[in-house]
């Protein structure tokens, strides 16, 4: 599958560059970036590199399909469908680094900017404690999808 670039008025989800190493680089120590994903702790430049790789492989599969959350040209996390099964299923994710989680910020466009609202509303997985995973879900799709993080007893 060829990458796509997706732009709203303030973002542009575009496909992870080498250039952006050293911002992957810079985000993965953050405290919250570890404790909701699954980045390797330490998170390491050679782990940057491989996440960059990782993304490429994903769209030539088809199966995870990632994209940079760039704001005015600079990464500040990643959104991706992942384990999308060619159905019309998948499960959405991202990160956001530490300034673009303050205030107004892309977390709140970036799942949109993904499609929408997908063909069928995949269910939601947040981890358990991440109270503000619910707010892009619900805005996101507010005709609503089963929520796994509600079975798993996720506070909201």
């Amino acid at each position: 599958m060829e990458p796509v670039v997706l732009r709203t008025l303030r973002l542009e989800l575009s496909v992870l560059t080498e250039g952006d190493a050293e911002a992957l680089f810079a985000a993965g120590p953050d405290p919250a970036v570890q404790r909701y994903t699954s980045v390797p702790t330490p998170f390491t430049r050679a782990d940057a590199d491989e996440l960059i790789a990782a993304t490429r492989a994903g769209w030539q599969t088809g199966d995870r399909l990632s994209w940079a959350v760039r704001e005015q040209g600079v990464l500040v996390g990643i959104v991706g469908l992942y384990r999308v099964d060619g159905k019309g299923s998948g499960e959405l994710g991202y990160w956001l680094a530490a300034p673009a989680r303050a205030g107004c910020s892309p977390r709140r466009r970036a799942p949109r900017s993904t499609g929408g609202s997908p063909p069928t509303a995949p269910p939601w997985r947040a981890s358990n404690g991440t109270r503000s995973s619910a707010i892009p879900r619900r805005r996101a799709w507010p005709s609503g999808s089963a929520s796994a993080s509600k079975a798993s007893g996720a506070r909201r």
